[in-house]
């Protein structure tokens, strides 16, 4: 840290936001002369990372567990991406020799919402419709240059402006050699 002397916030743990812990190693039993003990699991008011996962190996078989920031994702992100990585350990002990980037994420329930239920349209759009957005926003330009067509927080940009824009990016990236 000393070495790099990263620019510092107090928002997010310096080196990285996301944790890893796979825990395997075999637990001897510990016996103490007249006691018993158990396992608690505690529960904790603040994550030390932005995202903590954590893998345990059970007698069960392999326990998932996930810590977040409730400042940066909700708990139906949080169970998503618990899910999600279900779902590939699952593929990757189906088809050991598949490489991972190959490997699949989604359940079936999400796959069919994705490429089902929500993909669906019955709309038909006219062929006109089915223009670049580009043309479609440099027409609208055209019409009513002055109405707001882009809003990020405090910042927003007319259509004329956008036009303006993405024509100067379009020429950079020409003079760097970018075609179609």
């Amino acid at each position: 840290m000393e070495e790099l002397n990263p620019e510092r916030h107090l928002s997010h743990a310096p080196l990285a936001q996301v944790l890893f812990v796979v825990q395997n190693a075999v637990q001897s039993p510990v016996t103490f002369p007249g006691l018993a003990k158990e396992p608690i699991d505690t529960e904790r008011d603040t994550a030390k990372f932005d995202l903590s996962f954590f893998a345990t190996e059970t007698a069960e078989g392999l326990r998932l567990s996930l810590e977040y920031c409730t400042d940066l994702f909700e708990e139906a992100t949080a169970l998503r991406m618990l899910e999600h990585y279900r779902v590939l350990l699952e593929a990757a002990v189906d088809d050991p020799t598949c490489p991972v980037a190959r490997l699949g994420l989604l359940s079936d329930r999400e796959r069919h919402l994705l490429l089902g239920s929500w993909a669906q349209s019955s709309r038909d759009y006219p062929p006109a419709a089915m223009r670049p957005v580009h043309e479609l926003v440099s027409e609208q330009a055209g019409r009513t240059p002055d109405a707001t067509a882009v809003l990020c927080a405090a910042e927003q940009l007319t259509y004329g402006q956008l036009e303006a824009r993405a024509n100067q990016l379009a020429r950079c990236l020409r003079g760097f050699g970018v075609g179609a």
